[in-house]
């Protein structure tokens, strides 16, 4: 007995099937184009945005270039360009800077008021902290300029003994345990009745994320007046759900650094005298005899160690080095050992004479 077969229904399932994965991949094509589609006006909504921030930072530096704005409120605001809504804030309320430093740059902050630069800083310590490319073995010059008031409420420099305003110390990471409490520059301790401004400059190696903050005698920070922090917010389009925001900050300074913080100039028809030491300790400088040992001599831990003083001219020169030197530090004539590591910093002070003339010479020496 022969049984019959009927084959429609399985065509109709395998036909259900075969259209069920067509629907199915048309629909997960379409939310993959969708999500795309939703990606690329968000890349292009934040261009817009971002661009929006920097033409209202940029608005603010035009505003601060074209006049003198002691009260930074002024300078914040709201605006439009085009579907680009734009808020501009700018503040002068930052206690603690943050920036990083590329090996032989260096960075300048003020303690002072701009508007009243006579008033005290009321300055006690500093705090500083910073990251580096060469496992903790970085070193930073810190320097600091400081001038005093007189009674008429001008700048006072003084005189003679007191010409000398640049002082200078040299820091590392590893060494100096007390970072946190600078409470001093070239043993001169800070007064609170003096205003001030620094230069840190990076030595050996790059230093990253420097902070700096500052002190009163109460512990509370110390603003630093001189520096604007512009903030601007900008959405793109304005008003819509799908609106974008960017922000974007920057810090400006709002005056040139102070004459005299930086000892060094690129062309000059004189002479030039780059410590204030030794500006002080002999004014009769010879371009026919100088000494052209460098300032820095990073002796690291290579000890024991052997220099020679470098003297350019003269006959015959002799020498005569005083200042801080390490227990195992000994000369002979232009010529100086170490014998045994004293890791540390160590300023010294170089006369060289050959019986006409004489030069002078101020040396750190490091070692880690």
């Amino acid at each position: 007995m022969k049984k019959l077969r009927n084959k429609n229904g399985s065509v109709l399932l395998l036909s259900l099937l075969v259209t069920s994965a067509l629907l199915a991949s048309v629909l997960y094509i379409n939310i993959i184009s969708l999500r795309q589609n939703i990606q690329v006006t968000n890349i292009d909504n934040s261009l817009h945005s971002y661009h929006g921030a920097e033409s209202g930072n940029e608005e603010v530096l035009y505003r601060l270039r074209s006049g003198n704005y002691s009260d930074p409120s002024y300078l914040s605001r709201s605006f439009s360009i085009g579907n680009v809504e734009i808020a501009t804030e700018v503040t002068d309320e930052l206690n603690e800077l943050v920036t990083g430093i590329q090996k032989n740059e260096f960075f300048s902050f003020d303690i002072f008021n701009p508007d009243k630069i006579a008033e005290g800083s009321e300055l006690s310590y500093l705090n500083l902290s910073w990251d580096d490319d060469c496992d903790n073995k970085s070193w930073i010059e810190l320097t600091s300029n400081e001038w005093n008031m007189d009674d008429e409420k001008q700048i006072y420099w003084g005189i003679d003994s007191n010409l000398q305003h640049i002082k200078k110390s040299l820091l590392n990471k590893s060494q100096d345990e007390d970072l946190e409490h600078i409470d001093s520059v070239g043993g001169s301790l800070f007064v609170a009745s003096k205003a001030y401004q620094f230069r840190i400059k990076a030595l050996y190696c790059n230093i990253s994320n420097l902070k700096i903050q500052a002190f009163d005698y109460g512990d509370t920070p110390i603003m630093f007046k001189n520096v604007y922090k512009i903030r601007s917010v900008a959405e793109y389009p304005k008003g819509s759900s799908r609106a974008n925001k960017q922000a974007l900050s920057v810090n400006f300074k709002r005056f040139a650094p102070l004459s005299g913080l930086f000892d060094y100039v690129i062309f000059s028809e004189e002479s030039l005298i780059k410590d204030v030491d030794i500006q002080n300790l002999d004014l009769s400088q010879n371009e026919n005899f100088f000494i052209a040992s460098p300032e820095y001599l990073n002796i690291g831990t290579r000890v024991p160690y052997n220099y020679s003083i470098q003297i350019i001219g003269g006959k015959s020169p002799r020498c005569i080095i005083t200042g801080s030197m390490p227990t195992s530090f000994r000369q002979d004539g232009c010529f100086f050992s170490l014998e045994e590591e004293s890791p540390g910093q160590y300023l010294i002070n170089i006369v060289a004479e050959d019986g006409e003339n004489s030069a002078t010479k101020q040396m750190w020496l490091i070692i880690q």
